[in-house]
């Protein structure tokens, strides 16, 4: 994880399951950037996954929450019920 703190273009790298998750911008430009990285520091890359984020990824991201009424509060669900009912 040290040998990305200087690369620029990526998020704070983060460990889950065994795996690490990168947050970049451009990522399909810097998969090879990342590899050239990872196999200059001995590094063995066994797949690569690229992911685009949904607007639900950025809601949360900013929000800290889900953009579904259903999982918000009891009376995030009342307004919205109201909403739909034209109440």
């Amino acid at each position: 994880l040290l040998l990305l703190e200087g690369a620029h273009w990526t998020g704070k790298p983060r460990i889950h399951d065994g795996r690490v998750n990168i947050t970049v911008t451009e990522g399909e430009s810097k998969i090879p950037e990342l590899i050239r990285l990872t196999e200059g520091a001995g590094i063995d890359i066994k797949s690569v996954t690229l992911k685009k984020p949904t607007l639900e990824d950025v809601f949360i991201h900013h929000t800290g929450r889900t953009i579904r009424p259903e999982a918000g509060s009891t009376v995030d669900r009342m307004r919205q019920r109201r909403r739909a009912f034209g109440r």
